[in-house]
């Protein structure tokens, strides 16, 4: 039994082990968030994180996705609005360490912006106007509805993250049940067989070691009877010449 545990626990250690990881490192500002999505080559996203960058400017996110061909996306954000990105790095393998350098002066991906022609200049002066100004309607500002499109964004992308961790999990707990049934299963069919082959031993292979088991027994009980006759003669012989030298005790006595 104590076997089997020790079996099991190597097997769980090396299923453990064996897991694919992937350090991915982001170059940034200081203090910057970084969003990293893992993709595969049809683009879909299979893990996701988002990171602070350190004071040196360093992200860094660990990913278990095991493909031999993977695509990176980054994105930057400096309070809540995007900085940098989402710039696409392809030609990476899961499980050697990527460092990605976002340093560089690339803009965010912003749609491009349309200049409108200008009019010739009216130098002529205006006609007085003699109704009173309208007042402009009040639009909330541009930057609240940035920053709300950010959150979510940002949320999604980390809700997309904690899914994916726990669906890696849930597979790396199924296959390690999978592998301790497999066991289990195998060691009740050997012993299922070890058991019918004992009992299906030839009848006069059988007889042979009983024979052998009565025959080491009989050799054991001749040995001590040996042992007995032997002590026996030693008593006689010792009687034996203790009469004889009563006889001669007796013959002094009658000179």
């Amino acid at each position: 039994m104590k076997i089997v545990l020790l079996i099991l626990s190597g097997l769980i250690l090396i299923s453990l082990a064996s897991a694919t990881t992937t350090q991915i490192t982001v170059l940034t500002i200081p203090d910057a968030e970084v969003t990293i999505n893992v993709l595969n080559l049809d683009y879909d996203a299979l893990q996701s994180f988002i990171v602070n960058a350190s004071s040196s400017g360093q992200a860094t996110a660990t990913s278990t996705v095991d493909l031999s061909s993977i695509i990176i996306s980054v994105v930057i954000r400096n309070y809540g609005s995007i900085i940098k990105g989402p710039k696409k790095f392809e030609g990476y393998s899961s499980g050697s360490p990527i460092v990605l350098d976002m340093t560089d002066s690339t803009p965010a991906t912003t749609p491009p912006i349309t200049v409108l022609a200008t009019a010739p200049l009216d130098t002529t002066p205006p006609a007085a106007n003699t109704t009173p100004p309208a007042t402009p309607a009040t639009t909330p500002p541009a930057a609240q509805n940035t920053t709300n499109t950010s959150s979510s964004s940002s949320a999604f992308s980390y809700l997309s993250s904690v899914g994916s961790g726990i669906k890696n999990n849930y597979i790396y707990i199924i296959i390690v049940i999978g592998i301790i049934v497999i066991i289990i299963v195998i060691i009740f069919i050997i012993k299922k067989f070890w058991g019918k082959i004992q009992l299906g031993k030839d009848p006069e292979e059988k007889e042979i070691i009983e024979t052998e088991k009565k025959v080491k027994y009989l050799q054991k009980e001749v040995e001590i009877m040996r042992n007995r006759k032997s002590r026996l003669e030693e008593v006689n012989k010792k009687f034996k010449d203790l009469q004889k030298e009563l006889k001669v005790l007796k013959i002094d006595d009658k000179l």
